[in-house]
């Protein structure tokens, strides 16, 4: 005799799973994002949002995939577009303000951390 329980189920829409392929290509598609636009607020949550995850998942998901935190990776690519900037000719404070730093020094300090 089959309980109720099996049947309330049936009765619930099919719920979708995300796929690793998905999780993968949102996350690209992020990270190719935060490359972009480094001077963008970058939070965990914000990150986790645009890619339709919820914060636990999404940071340990991107640290599977990426090998980092999301935090670090953020803090890299901001570095790195800090660097190429002044490569390039611009100050150290106008290439801070388009990495997403306040100021020069603080752009020093988080490269001085990495």
């Amino acid at each position: 005799m089959p309980c109720g329980f099996g049947l309330r189920l049936a009765a619930q829409p099919r719920k979708r799973w995300t796929t690793r392929a998905e999780v993968t290509l949102r996350l690209a598609l992020l990270c190719e994002a935060i490359r972009r636009d480094p001077n963008r607020d970058w939070s965990v949550a914000t990150m986790a949002q645009l890619a339709h995850l919820s914060r636990a998942h999404f940071c340990r998901e991107f640290g599977i995939l990426m090998g980092e935190s999301p935090s670090r990776f953020v803090r890299r690519v901001r570095i790195e577009a800090y660097t190429k900037k002044i490569s390039e000719g611009k100050t150290r404070q106008q290439a801070a303000w388009t990495s997403g730093y306040s100021c020069a020094r603080a752009a020093r300090r988080a490269k001085a951390r990495i």
